[in-house]
């Protein structure tokens, strides 16, 4: 009885965890050096975000490793939500290899302007935010719609990387 007890309690403990939403990238190039590439890709850091020196957590050349705090303003656009606009906040981690670097988007988390209890928290990849309660519909309607953004978000700045590479080989044949 002892041990049921004990095994009940172990799996209600894991069915309500939840997988934390996040975006890992690996993306080869050509005839880039680690030490080249991570120089690229701390420019594109300091380019990108309004203040590279308060964003960046951890910039290390030897073993190719860019950490980054930032930001995403949020707002579903709808007069009914404002309660929920706000930002996304998010660390990007960014590895670089020879000929290679990975970018990973992680610990997204949606903190609203207005008021604590529309803010939703760190985003996972459940479906649903709520199951019950009086403001499910809305919030659920803004969980969904941070995941969207949150790709969206993930895509964006894949783009604007590998534009960054591609330019830099326009640069450095002037």
């Amino acid at each position: 009885m002892k041990y049921t007890a004990i095994l009940l309690f172990l799996l209600s403990i894991t069915s309500y965890s939840q997988e934390s939403l996040e975006f890992d990238t690996i993306v080869e190039v050509e005839s880039i050096k680690k030490e080249k590439l991570f120089e690229i890709l701390n420019d594109w850091v300091a380019i990108n975000f309004n203040s590279a020196n308060d964003v960046i957590q951890l910039s290390d050349k030897q073993n190719g490793k860019l950490i980054v705090k930032g930001l995403k303003n949020y707002s579903l656009g709808r007069t009914l939500y404002n309660c929920y606009n706000g930002h996304i906040s998010f660390t990007l981690r960014i590895l670089v290899k020879n000929n290679k670097y990975r970018v990973t988007l992680f610990q997204l988390k949606h903190q609203s302007i207005n008021d604590n209890a529309c803010s939703l928290g760190s985003l996972t990849k459940a479906d649903l935010y709520a199951t019950k309660g009086w403001g499910k519909r809305y919030q659920n309607k803004i969980w969904a719609d941070l995941k969207i953004k949150s790709d969206d978000l993930n895509k964006t700045i894949l783009s604007s990387i590998k534009q960054k590479i591609q330019n830099f080989s326009k640069v450095e044949k002037w």
